[in-house]
């Protein structure tokens, strides 16, 4: 399903359509909407999730209907330009937020773990590693040592004689 403006503007014209939303005519607003939200979602979409891209522009059409009245495009360049820089921008500062609450939450696992390394008592440790290393001697069931008997699995069982000749 396309979404499709109700009248096809031109740079010139958008100067006017921006006029009409200034003095605060939703109509033109909701045009300007149409105009422009595929354009600015896919290009959000190169930056950001679906889900952030919405809420990207989101923010910026709220922005510019809260201050219509006082925001002034620049005359020197499109209006259009306008919204893809601030969308950029916009995806830009999503992503340094998301890379800052990855960083924290690293941060927070290494603090956590530091905690963890730190409570356990290296006595405590240093105690179990001796009693390994103070074993008494190889297990007797397993030694291949010659005073021990050997495994009972390595022992070969010799067939009769009788059944095996030829």
């Amino acid at each position: 399903m396309s979404i499709e403006p109700d009248i096809e503007l031109t740079v010139d014209e958008d100067i006017v359509l921006w006029h009409s939303i200034s003095r605060g005519d939703k109509k033109a607003f909701d045009d300007f909407f149409m105009k422009y939200y595929a354009l600015l979602y896919g290009y959000s979409r190169y930056y950001v999730s679906a889900e952030d891209a919405k809420e990207v522009l989101q923010e910026l059409m709220m922005w510019l209907w809260e201050n219509r009245a006082t925001f002034v495009p620049d005359a020197t360049s499109s209006l259009r330009q306008y919204l893809i820089t601030s969308v950029k921008r916009r995806c830009f500062n999503v992503l340094r937020r998301q890379e800052k609450e990855i960083l924290e939450e690293s941060s927070w696992f290494e603090q956590e773990q530091d905690d963890y390394y730190e409570f356990i008592d290296l006595s405590v440790v240093n105690e179990l590693q001796s009693l390994g290393s103070r074993r008494r001697g190889p297990c007797p069931r397993c030694s291949r040592r010659s005073s021990y008997p050997s495994h009972p699995r390595r022992q070969r069982k010799t067939p009769p004689a009788g059944r095996w000749s030829r």
